[in-house]
């Protein structure tokens, strides 16, 4: 069965998107520093502790720097829980989105096994 293609008021990626050579957009799951049952002078217990983001780098080497800071124009975020371990989830046979105010629309469409690839292979 063909995937449903993105629909005009959200256009693919492909299309639109400011690309750049050598960029890359990251699926990222955050997990808080501290676990929320307990106290931390570091980091403050929040509500929303697990993170769904979607990250774009100008370089795509940046993002596996564990260092790199996207900025907040770079950054979409999908989902928030206070749940542990309650993510995106990623892989659908269903056209999902996600809006860069600087950028406009990234969609994408993974295989449900995705993640029985390695790390950074493409799958989508």
């Amino acid at each position: 069965m063909p995937m449903p293609r993105p629909t005009e008021d959200r256009p693919s990626a492909i299309e639109n998107f400011g690309w750049k050579e050598g960029a890359g957009v990251h699926l990222v799951e955050c997990s808080p520093l501290v676990p929320a049952e307990e106290e931390s002078t570091v980091a403050p217990k929040t509500e929303n502790s697990w993170l769904s983001l979607v990250i774009y780098c100008d370089d795509d080497k940046d993002c596996a720097d564990i260092k790199h800071i996207p900025s907040a124009s770079d950054v979409c975020v999908k989902k928030m829980s206070n749940v542990s371990d309650d993510y995106q989830k990623w892989e659908s046979s269903e056209w999902v989105y996600c809006h860069f105010d600087e950028r406009g629309w990234f969609s994408w469409a993974l295989s449900r096994f995705a993640r029985l690839f390695p790390p950074a292979t493409e799958v989508g």
